[in-house]
């Protein structure tokens, strides 16, 4: 019985597919592959390839003066190359380039959830201050208060805006200011502020930012030097 190396290094497959060996030869390669799982799958991809290059040497897509010319082993060699190259490739594609583009397009789902509930909140939002807000709490913030006991303001209801009216600084005609409000670690800053026709500082903000508890107004002049205009206290509590 024929060995596998003597098979492998004779190219005894090619020549039994292509029926170029005698009887005897033949049958030797025959005893070997029927208990050689190589061999045997050797024989099979090698007749599908040699089919397929007599197949297209008589539809005119190859020379067909080169079918016997003992070209068979490169050509499959360089299938085989091909082949591999391909599967690198899918390998590539599928392991790397594929998970890749998958994270990027959950994360852009994900942004664009974000920003389709972001949009909806500023329509709310935008809805709400379309309808009149009757009723709005005011606290009065004074500068002679500033030092002694805290402005109180009592929320009744559920008011969606509360109105600071604050005494405005000493301050040049259309200085801008911005507002600190602090309670704990917790604050709010608002920012381009002007005296109105009463020269006083009027802003609204929305209750819900607003939880029951002490807090300290403090008025900045918006210039490079964020000088300190004036400090306030606040009481919120809700009945």
């Amino acid at each position: 019985m024929l060995t596998h190396d003597q098979i492998a290094n004779q190219d005894l497959i090619e020549q039994y597919v292509r029926h170029q060996l005698s009887p005897e030869e033949a049958a030797a390669v025959e005893e070997h592959y029927f208990h050689c799982d190589a061999c045997f799958e050797s024989v099979r991809v090698m007749r599908e390839f040699v089919a397929g290059v007599r197949y297209a040497a008589r539809r005119g897509w190859l020379d067909p003066s080169r079918e016997n010319a003992g070209w068979l082993f490169p050509a499959f060699g360089l299938a085989t190359a091909a082949a591999l190259l391909v599967t690198v490739a899918l390998g590539w594609l599928w392991f790397v380039r594929l998970p890749d583009r998958e994270a990027k397009l959950s994360a852009a789902v994900a942004q664009t959830r974000l920003d389709q509930a972001r949009l909806a909140e500023l329509d709310q939002r935008a809805s709400l201050d379309r309808v009149p807000d009757p009723n709005v709490p005011v606290a009065i913030l004074t500068a002679d208060r500033a030092a002694g006991a805290p402005s109180q303001l009592k929320l009744e209801g559920k008011p969606r805006n509360v109105l600071l009216w604050i005494d405005a600084p000493q301050a040049p005609a259309g200085a801008v200011f911005h507002l600190v409000l602090s309670a704990g670690n917790v604050s709010k800053s608002i920012g381009g502020v002007i005296r109105n026709s009463n020269g006083a500082l009027a802003v609204a903000v929305p209750s819900s930012e607003l939880a029951d508890g002490d807090y300290t107004v403090r008025v900045f002049r918006d210039d490079a030097a964020g000088t300190l205009f004036g400090e306030y206290r606040l009481r919120i509590a809700r009945r």
